[in-house]
């Protein structure tokens, strides 16, 4: 029987060290996913002010367990390091690079240890129940910065005095969350939505819905349009959750809306633009290895005063190089081969779909791949849901 806790173990419980680190670090990755980047109130010294406490808890808590044998996941981990050091090589040695070249190790990493624990422990309902009661609490933040602050300088103004230098876009009216942005909540928040309908929780998928639809966030919204082609049976429900919000937030829509239609002029999309060719000019410079691993950001920073893109695969691109970048591609094709020989469950193959449409489309226009919020969850997930169909 389930625990009071806020996710469960699979049985009864387990007085063992190991049952015991396995729980401590669940707690911890709820605690960094729930509070996001509110737990930047809390300065660390030495470390930069865009990582948490949490952050560094859990990673502190999994990386003992991830080199305790040897794994597949950590030929990634060498190929970073390697393009980290060639880029040390090629600009000199740049120990922000050096440190964000550890962060990303620590990712997957701390990713693929969750994966195993979620799987060794809990049942897929139990995992996905586990998900989402984390993702729930997130609403429900979100919720209360929605309806105190609508407009999300003020909230990032009253941050500031208590010590976190966010510095965000003037959104009005926008569901923003605990990311404290509405672009990345409303494409992480299809990964609850895809869970409530693999459990059939309905009331909770509308909940979802309409906060990703109150981001306005066109790449987030269109992410989950494409999710919801393949199920039929809700598009009504889009339908109508978009004809409520037409009576409450008619301008917020028909900003939306004119900013859909006018794309080619719109401020925001022909900054990505500007940021998007002038990444390619970098490309060319170093087109087979790149500029190593994100060396691109102070050389991009130092050119026009911007850390890097708006665009993840940009970014692959530019600072790893052709070469590597088609490396990662062919592993991630063999392994996508591999896992579709074997059986799956509806939750593995629709967490697959969405991971293609972030990969291909989402991290277009953001830098989703590289935020933490949302690739050690993916990754867990993908690795829990493999092994889960494996043992089934």
């Amino acid at each position: 029987m389930a625990d009071i806790a806020l996710f469960s173990l699979r049985g009864k419980a387990v007085f063992s060290l190991k049952a015991g680190l396995h729980r401590l670090i669940l707690h911890a990755f709820a605690l960094f996913l729930v509070l996001g980047q509110f737990l930047r109130l809390i300065p660390l010294p030495f470390v930069p002010s865009n990582i948490s406490i949490a952050e560094i808890l859990l990673y502190g808590l999994t990386l003992p367990l991830f080199f305790s044998r040897l794994r597949k996941s950590m030929w990634a981990l060498l190929a970073i390091c390697l393009s980290t050091l060639y880029g040390a090589l090629l600009n000199g040695l740049d120990v922000a690079s050096a440190f964000y070249a550890g962060k990303l190790c620590a990712m997957i990493a701390t990713g693929v240890v969750i994966g195993d624990i979620l799987a060794k422990n809990m049942t897929q309902e139990e995992m996905i129940d586990y998900f989402l009661r984390i993702f729930l609490v997130i609403f429900l933040l979100g919720l209360g910065i929605f309806v105190v602050f609508p407009k999300a300088h003020q909230f990032f103004a009253l941050l500031d005095q208590y010590g976190v230098h966010f510095i965000g876009d003037p959104h009005q009216r926008r569901f923003i969350s605990t990311f404290f942005d509405p672009n990345y909540y409303a494409a992480i928040a299809c990964i609850p939505l895809i869970m409530t309908w693999v459990r059939g929780k309905k009331f909770l998928f509308w909940c979802f819905l309409a906060s990703i639809l109150l981001t306005f966030s066109r790449s987030g919204i269109a992410t989950c349009l494409v999710l919801l082609l393949f199920q039929v049976r809700k598009l009504p429900v889009l339908i109508f959750l978009l004809l409520c919000a037409s009576c409450f937030y008619f301008e917020e829509l028909m900003v939306f809306f004119e900013r859909i239609l006018q794309l080619g002029s719109d401020p925001s999309a022909l900054a990505r633009l500007e940021t998007f060719q002038t990444g390619l000019q970098f490309f060319w410079q170093h087109p087979f290895f790149g500029v190593g691993y994100h060396y691109l950001s102070p050389l991009f920073f130092l050119e026009f005063g911007r850390l890097s893109p708006d665009s993840s695969l940009l970014i692959t691109l530019i600072d790893f190089g052709l070469i590597p970048t088609l490396f990662f591609f062919a592993a991630g094709l063999y392994w996508t081969i591999q896992q579709f020989h074997k059986k799956r469950g509806p939750l593995f193959y629709w967490l697959f779909f969405y991971a293609v449409i972030c990969l291909v489309f989402t991290s277009l226009f953001n830098n989703l791949l590289y935020f933490q919020y949302w690739l050690i969850p993916m990754i867990a997930l993908l690795g829990a849901t493999h092994e889960n169909s494996t043992r089934a």
